[in-house]
């Protein structure tokens, strides 16, 4: 989406073998979690804790913090947006 690939070049995060990594393990950590069965207001410790998570495992400094909030957000709403296209 357009917000991500706004805070993906702004954190600098050009290389595609990463991003493809970061994007499997940032679904991987909301799945475990179960974050995409609720709203992303409804869980604001949670999607902090993955977003501290990831911002660690890729090696990015805690000032990046709100960016990668902003990422698991987004991620979440289309988990979301996604299960609710899926006829059941």
């Amino acid at each position: 989406s357009g917000v991500t690939q706004a805070i993906r070049s702004r954190l600098n995060f050009t290389d595609d073998a990463t991003w493809r990594k970061f994007s499997a393990r940032r679904l991987e950590l909301i799945d475990s979690m179960s974050l995409s069965t609720r709203k992303a207001s409804e869980q604001e410790k949670e999607i902090r804790k993955v977003a501290e998570t990831l911002c660690v495992e890729f090696g990015f400094p805690t000032t990046a913090l709100p960016d990668f909030d902003k990422l698991v957000r987004a991620a979440i709403q289309s988990a979301r947006r996604n299960r609710k296209r899926v006829p059941k």
